[in-house]
């Protein structure tokens, strides 16, 4: 099998760490319009986990997030966003955020 090869449902990983939260082409737009007013925190992307052929494609991100409280607690968190098929015009959505630290 090529390195290149993706298995449908299975993750792709291939770490990138983010500099100045810049993503790979073609993936920035859809993590900024997924988080489009989610209220309560916010969200700084650290690396670029990889993705996984679905209907569509999951993209997981690991992120610093910041909630919006008093004390402003930050954790380390993994995001998992679903962009559509490109024949679709659905917006990305977010799949699951989940507090690793």
């Amino acid at each position: 099998m090529s390195e290149n090869t993706m298995i449908v449902g299975g993750w792709n990983v291939k770490p990138i760490v983010l500099q100045n939260g810049e993503f790979p082409v073609g993936f920035d737009c859809s993590f900024m319009q997924a988080l489009d007013g989610l209220d309560g925190a916010g969200y700084v992307p650290l690396v670029y986990c990889g993705s996984q052929l679905v209907h569509g494609t999951n993209h997981m991100i690991i992120c610093e997030q910041t909630l919006s409280t008093l004390h402003r607690t930050k954790h380390v968190v993994q995001i998992v966003i679903n962009q559509c098929l490109p024949t679709e015009s659905e917006a990305p959505t977010i799949l699951s955020i989940e507090t690793l630290v």
